[in-house]
């Protein structure tokens, strides 16, 4: 069985995106590459609606440098225009925990994607799908927590991720991100984008 060497990048490193605004990525030069899966994140961190919701886009370019060959690659993905709802931790949970122990559930859903705030700490918040929600006891997840997290961190409902297989690069030498957020109103954001690459088969 043939095997892929693959590379990762980071489009757009976990960063806050104060409202108004626009992310541009780094741009990935994917002149090698035969294949590539990128996913976006974005999530609420203030309880505000977002008047359009966010903007994704996912964007090549057949030139190697310069910024007039930029187009669309899929549809702009479109955020969610709901309030955000946010309810703090109420236990130390570590490493690998699914269990997220909170004292409401209001407005938290199975199967909706959660974002735990760390408030030490952003680079260690974490996006999760949950499935299973127990009425103002916990939200629990898919997939056991990366960092561990205490009272002094938050849920928040509303989080989104966005991905996109790009199956064919043969035609394009740049790929790249943009998040905007120019709405009239909105939240301030965390996101991050980043992507792997197949660059060779073995």
């Amino acid at each position: 069985m043939a095997d892929l060497t693959q590379a990762d990048h980071t489009f757009i490193s976990h960063q806050l995106l104060t409202h108004p605004g626009t992310l541009e990525g780094t741009p990935y030069a994917c002149a090698g590459a035969l294949s590539g899966t990128i996913t976006i994140k974005v999530a609420n961190v203030e309880t505000i609606a977002n008047a359009t919701g966010v903007g994704v886009l996912v964007m090549g370019s057949h030139a190697a440098s310069g910024d007039d060959a930029w187009f669309d690659l899929t549809p702009p993905f479109i955020g969610t225009t709901v309030v955000a709802e946010t309810e703090a931790m109420t236990a130390t949970e570590p490493v690998g925990e699914t269990v997220l122990a909170c004292a409401s559930t209001t407005n938290f859903a199975v199967l909706d994607t959660v974002y735990v705030q760390d408030s030490g700490v952003l680079a260690n918040s974490e996006w999760h799908r949950v499935v299973r929600i127990v009425a103002n006891v916990s939200v629990d997840i898919a997939y056991g927590l990366a960092n561990e997290k205490d009272n002094a961190d938050i849920l928040w409902t509303k989080a989104e991720i966005f991905t996109v297989h790009l199956p064919d690069l043969g035609g394009l030498r740049r790929v790249n991100i943009l998040v905007v957020h120019e709405s009239g109103t909105g939240s301030n954001l965390h996101v991050l984008a980043a992507g792997v690459f197949a660059t060779d088969i073995e």
